[in-house]
């Protein structure tokens, strides 16, 4: 199996799965995370009122769609949890770890 992530293009580093079940490295989910998040700040910044943050009642459903770089399928996720909720893709991890080591150079 391919072990090069498809969004960076290194060795997958902390690989998680999306919701449909491609690998990516997790910076790489969490930089698309971030991005999507500062691409529309205005979309998930609270309401404020008389100096203060009021959560409005949908907040903690606010959510943002990545995109898996293999399929295009989107993966949603919480505004509030961001990555934190994908699954590390423990066979990828094992497959990385099995990979030959290049040799030391003298």
């Amino acid at each position: 199996e391919d072990c090069t992530c498809r969004y960076c293009y290194h060795l997958y580093k902390d690989p998680v799965l999306l919701q449909c079940s491609h690998p990516i490295c997790s910076k790489c989910a969490q930089v698309q995370f971030s991005f999507e998040l500062l691409n529309e700040p205005s979309k998930f910044l609270p309401l404020k009122t008389k100096h203060k943050q009021e959560k409005t009642p949908h907040d903690e459903k606010q959510t943002i769609d990545i995109s898996c770089p293999i399929c295009s399928a989107k993966t949603t996720l919480l505004v509030t949890q961001g990555i934190t909720k994908l699954q590390k893709d423990t066979q990828m991890i094992e497959n990385i770890v099995k990979l030959p080591k290049p040799p030391v150079k003298m």
